[in-house]
């Protein structure tokens, strides 16, 4: 976390117009159906992995409204086992 809001504080500083995070399906927790929807509530987890992926997500709101810093959240989902499909390891944005 200290990580990205280095960054974030850095391009905001500097100027930077956009940043692009990565992210996780893991914001989402434990999915209850396959494929799993992006309407799925994103507090639903339970590690501090996806707690961390959602706190970065936060910063990312956080300095757009501050700083005017926009980006785009690339999320993937995991990419083997159960519900895998060919696309699911392609970042959305």
């Amino acid at each position: 976390m200290d990580g990205t809001f280095n960054v974030l504080e850095a391009a905001a500083a500097c100027g930077v117009r956009k940043v692009v995070a990565s992210s996780s399906a893991s914001v989402y927790g434990l999915a209850e159906s396959f494929p799993t929807s992006e309407r799925h509530h994103p507090y639903n987890n339970d590690t501090f992995y996806g707690a961390a992926k959602a706190f970065n997500e936060g910063m990312l709101r956080s300095f757009h409204a501050m700083y005017g810093l926009d980006y785009s959240r690339c999320g993937t989902s995991t990419c083997t086992g159960r519900g895998w499909t060919p696309t699911a390891c392609t970042p959305r944005c």
